[in-house]
């Protein structure tokens, strides 16, 4: 860990005499920490924090009990993010092949080299993890509104566009509804840990405590279907045990149970058989129409279908699963960032910038990708050290924690991000380099 760096960068201005505090600044106290209200966004968690500090140095984050979306909730990933603040293996200045470069010159030659790509009809993609920052949108709408010819692919390493897809079919809205679990007192889920990073299970933890108090006059009752015990499952009422690939049988079984009862068109063409745990969890719902919520763990389309026409059989939309507030995480276009690969290949892509993502590392076709970009006029990386996605140039982003930023992680719901230390090494916040290279700073 660079705990020296860490020392120096937790003062405004460098320490010339070591001597006591003639005057003391007024926000620092030794031995006394101060707290600061920022938030964690990586691409798949997100979390409004606390960040605890001492002398300047941040040294614990806990969840801020004052957000209304997560209320608190955080994960043990999330709790970590602090050590990777020290991490001594993070780059420490901007990079051309591997070798230490001034970012004034990095930023003169991507520049001509974006120019040189939009003059000669080409493609440049920036490849991301899904976007939720207002800010970071307008300065990326910004860049491609310069060069003309930059395309913006969202990719996610854990990916639910199957929701979105189903959603599309049934609503015909791209959506992934918030949903409410305080509200819930009928709670089904089919292979789904929404307690322990199921899509926005920083989120749910809370409600689903609130629904499950004993003091409540209706306390809610959880029916899990599963194969390997999970956190969800160890704090379900009735947990039944199937296989993995039982799971999309058990979401057609359940839904063909309701849809009989309430005198709706069934799925598929054979008969499924209604085991016992299935009616035991589908009368339970019926009993609580419009206070049940019904979750799946699949990333299918077809499932996550079936999914959605029961709440909607249930009338829980509008209730347990809020359309009014979406949530914005996990836009990532599989299908765009898996013919990446390919359009490289073509020569219909020549430029390439990475950021917050490693799709060489978590793309199921990352080798092909790797390939690919051996023959690009221009790779660039954002990432904070060098990964499995080799670029030309790696200009390291801030870590979050020495961060500005805003997110919008639940539609009309906005959290700051606000940096608690100054920046350790000679890195750059990504937002700043579309900034710069668009001539704006």
């Amino acid at each position: 860990f660079s705990v020296t760096a860490a020392t120096l960068a937790a003062c405004e201005t460098p320490v010339t005499k070591a001597i006591p505090y003639v005057v003391k600044p007024e926000t620092i106290t030794p031995g006394v920490p101060n707290y600061y209200a920022s938030a964690y966004y990586d691409g798949k968690d997100f979390a409004s924090l606390s960040v605890k500090t001492r002398e300047g140095r941040p040294i614990k984050v806990k969840g801020n009990t004052h957000c209304s979306i997560t209320h608190g909730g955080t994960n043990a990933r999330i709790q970590a993010s602090v050590l990777s603040l020290y991490d001594g293996k993070r780059a420490k200045s901007a990079l051309k092949e591997g070798q230490p470069i001034a970012w004034s010159e990095a930023d003169k030659e991507i520049i001509t080299s974006l120019q040189q790509i939009a003059d000669s009809g080409k493609k440049t993609v920036l490849l991301s993890h899904s976007i939720v920052s207002p800010s970071t949108k307008r300065a990326i709408a910004q860049f491609a509104e310069v060069y003309g010819n930059i395309e913006h692919i969202s990719y996610d390493a854990v990916s639910w566009r199957s929701i979105r897809d189903a959603h599309r079919e049934v609503m015909g809205k791209s959506i992934i509804p918030h949903l409410d679990f305080s509200k819930a007192k009928s709670i089904v889920s089919i292979g789904a840990d929404f307690l322990n990073g199921w899509l926005f299970s920083t989120a749910y933890e809370h409600g689903y405590a609130e629904g499950r108090n004993p003091d409540n006059p209706h306390m809610s009752r959880h029916f899990q279907f599963e194969t390997v015990m999970s956190l969800a499952g160890a704090n379900a009422d009735y947990r039944t045990m199937i296989k993995a690939s039982e799971h999309g049988a058990a979401v057609v079984a359940l839904h063909n149970y309701i849809a009989s009862k309430l005198g709706q068109a069934k799925a598929g063409n054979a008969e499924v058989a209604f085991s016992e745990d299935i009616v035991r969890a589908g009368d339970h719902l019926l009993s609580n129409k419009g206070k049940g919520l019904v979750v799946c763990g699949l990333n299918d389309k077809h499932a996550q279908g079936l999914v959605a026409r029961i709440n909607q059989m249930l009338g829980n939309y509008g209730h347990t699963l809020r359309t009014d507030h979406t949530v914005n995480l996990y836009q990532g276009n599989d299908a765009a960032a898996a013919k990446l690969a390919g359009r490289i290949a073509q020569g219909e892509v020549a430029g390439l910038i990475v950021y917050g993502c490693n799709p060489v590392y978590s793309m199921p076709n990352g080798a092909e990708l790797a390939e690919a970009m051996k023959g690009l006029s221009l790779s660039v990386s954002f990432a904070d050290r060098v990964e499995e996605t080799q670029t030309q140039y790696l200009l390291p982003d801030h870590h979050s924690l020495e961060s500005w930023n805003d997110h919008e992680a639940v539609t009309g719901r906005y959290t700051i991000q606000q940096p608690t230390i100054h920046p350790l090494f000679d890195t750059r916040q990504a937002q700043e380099n579309f900034l710069v290279w668009t001539g704006q700073v």
